[in-house]
């Protein structure tokens, strides 16, 4: 993830057709297409969500150091590796775009991918190794509370795939069942992640 984020995208000929965005402008179009996905997807009201989405207008992160490639949905389980443990492929990369390359970065260290392992993004490494090796390969430093707002945006993010993934099943568009236990158990990952995160937010603000 780390030689992704380092890439010049006009260089690699990435940005040919990629909708261009200004260091300041991605958390707001990134917000602004997840926040229509949920608004028309929702089968049921989203309380949690909603309060992220005010939280995250409300506190805007600092402007990305860099644009970057911006892969999307890079975690386990998305790349191909050899019995030596080198990656070969990076899979699934529908959602990629141009942004803050701290947005991939939040993304992979999501409590949902750790498997009830927190500290171990992905399952894999401790969390502050992981991160030491993408500042060592991006050349980039973690600014926190750009990751932190990246955070929270990402666990929001997920919680509009999963209703969306729920809205597919219920249409009879989709009878994957894949779909209805993200729309269930990712759903109520991602409620109580958001949840405990806002509550520390609160806590913090009055602190």
């Amino acid at each position: 993830l780390g030689h992704i984020s380092a890439a010049d995208p006009q260089a690699i000929g990435f940005s040919v057709n990629m909708e261009p965005v200004a260091p300041d402008e991605c958390w707001a179009r990134e917000l602004e297409k997840w926040e229509k996905v949920i608004d028309e997807d929702e089968l049921v009201p989203q309380p949690v969500a909603r309060a992220a989405i005010r939280w995250l207008k409300r506190n805007p992160p600092p402007p990305a150091d860099k644009i970057s490639v911006v892969h999307g949905d890079y975690r386990t389980g998305n790349f191909l590796f050899d019995g030596e443990g080198n990656i070969r492929a990076i899979l699934d990369w529908e959602m990629c775009h141009l942004g803050d390359p701290l947005e991939d970065v939040a993304w992979a260290a999501d409590p949902l991918w750790a498997f009830k392992q927190p500290e171990r993004p992905g399952g894999m490494i401790a969390r502050d190794e992981a991160f030491r090796l993408w500042e060592e390969a991006s050349g980039m430093k973690i600014d926190p509370v750009r990751l932190r707002w990246w955070e929270i945006f990402n666990s929001l993010k997920g919680l509009a795939i999963w209703i969306s993934a729920g809205k597919e099943y219920q249409a009879g568009a989709n009878r994957d069942p894949v779909l209805a236990f993200s729309s269930w158990y990712c759903t109520d990952v991602h409620d109580r992640v958001l949840a405990k995160r806002l509550a520390a937010l609160s806590k913090e603000a009055r602190a």
